[in-house]
């Protein structure tokens, strides 16, 4: 057999695993009959010199041109505390570093002004507006000349690359290799006919629980280059670090796990929550676990949502949602897999935290599920929201912010980094 053919053979080896992983998987989402959310917004128009970059903050005042979702990322020195002015708008800044998420609604030209004494004592070391999707696309690569990226940007940024599933590819993460500004952050493992050709696909599933490979880089204000040495076409993404939609789930996290479900998107915000009590499959009756508690979370910057529950399988009562106990009184509520799943339709709930508590009526597998929408709500395991120094900022999210996820305040300025 070819080298090629063992190649094809691997690598439909794992498609269809992961077929498999995808229909089994808990992030597999899907509708019930009820009207769902908001439409996706379409990508944002990318970066381009309209936004703005200043390394030394010398003058009192200045204009660029901005749109779209952005972010203001700036460096604060000498001093605990600042502020800047925004076409009238006064924003609060801290010593360290600074992402202040903000939607440019208009293409126009914006007035950014700073107090003359912050501008004497050089409290801003540097102070950049850039997009929150700096740059994407498609990019031919091959083994010897190495293909460039090129860039301006600033802050913690990640890096996506995947390979372009449309079309037909030898590339493996093997073959791998990307400079970023001429040092090295990725390099080839060694000579593909010698060596085991691993599928960057893989690579991504099981290190970055997503369909990216993903590097997270620090860049100082400027213009950058990636480059890029491979064999195939490959995707790529840059994405500011944070959480612009403030739904809690970290930007470079939505991006990862969009592969999910078309609702993980960092441009909008999503609801999601956590079983504190039981799970949403059980295989059989615990003697100690006779109900099940769901919280979930609705961000401030979604509106109301119409909640629903879906039992797939098994039997529950006392349904209660924030203590109203009054609404499913008295009702008990059962479904078989082999028959349709019952879905308990409870109504509108604002935004903020809010909790379900049920209690289970038999020893038997328990499938349920919640809904704000028509849209699953995402769940997250206990591991995902760990908080090791409980500075209110999950461990996850810190990796991605840059944060030490071991330190409640990472860059000395008495403010948690939560």
């Amino acid at each position: 057999m070819t080298k090629i053919n063992k190649k094809r053979k691997i690598k439909y080896g794992v498609i269809a695993v992961i077929i498999i992983f995808a229909m089994i998987a808990p992030g597999v989402y899907k509708f019930i009959d009820i009207p769902s959310g908001g439409k996706r917004k379409e990508d944002n128009i990318l970066g381009s010199s309209s936004f703005l970059s200043e390394v030394d903050v010398d003058e009192p005042s200045y204009s660029f041109y901005a749109w779209n979702e952005s972010y203001i990322v700036c460096r604060v020195h000498n001093a605990p505390y600042a502020n800047f002015t925004l076409d009238g708008q006064v924003y609060n800044v801290s010593y360290g570093m600074n992402y202040i998420p903000i939607n440019f609604l208009v293409n126009k030209s914006y007035l950014l002004t700073f107090e003359e004494e912050d501008i004497s004592a050089d409290v801003f070391d540097w102070f950049v507006v850039e997009p929150l999707l700096i740059d994407y696309g498609y990019v031919e690569v091959n083994p010897v000349t190495p293909t460039e990226i090129n860039f301006n940007a600033a802050g913690l940024v990640s890096f996506f690359i995947r390979w372009n599933h449309t079309k037909q590819n030898d590339f493996t993460y093997d073959d791998l290799y990307i400079e970023y500004d001429g040092t090295a952050i990725n390099e080839i493992r060694g000579d593909w006919d010698d060596t085991f050709d691993v599928d960057p696909l893989i690579v991504s599933l099981f290190r970055f629980d997503g369909s990216y490979i993903q590097y997270d880089i620090f860049m100082k204000p400027g213009d950058h280059t990636i480059e890029l040495k491979g064999n195939g076409t490959i995707c790529y993404k840059l994405v500011v670090s944070g959480d612009w939609d403030k739904d809690g789930i970290s930007n470079a996290e939505e991006v990862q796990k969009a592969y999910k479900s078309p609702f993980y998107d960092p441009f909008n915000p999503l609801a999601w929550g956590f079983f504190e009590k039981g799970s949403n499959y059980r295989w059989i009756l615990d003697p100690e676990d006779e109900y099940g508690v769901f919280s979930f979370s609705i961000p401030e910057s979604l509106e109301s949502q119409f909640l629903s529950i879906e039992l797939i399988s098994g039997s529950i009562k006392n349904v209660e949602v924030d203590s109203d106990s009054f609404t499913f009184q008295g009702k008990e509520f059962y479904s078989s897999f082999f028959d349709n799943s019952k879905v308990i339709h409870y109504g509108m709930v604002s935004t903020g935290e809010h909790f379900i508590r049920y209690d289970y009526t038999e020893d038997c597998v328990i499938f349920i599920k919640f809904y704000l929408n028509g849209v699953e709500i995402v769940q997250f395991s206990e591991d995902e929201l760990m908080d090791k120094d409980c500075d209110g900022l999950p461990d996850s999210q810190e990796q991605f912010s840059g944060a030490d996820k071991l330190s409640g305040d990472t860059d000395g300025d008495n403010l948690l980094d939560g």
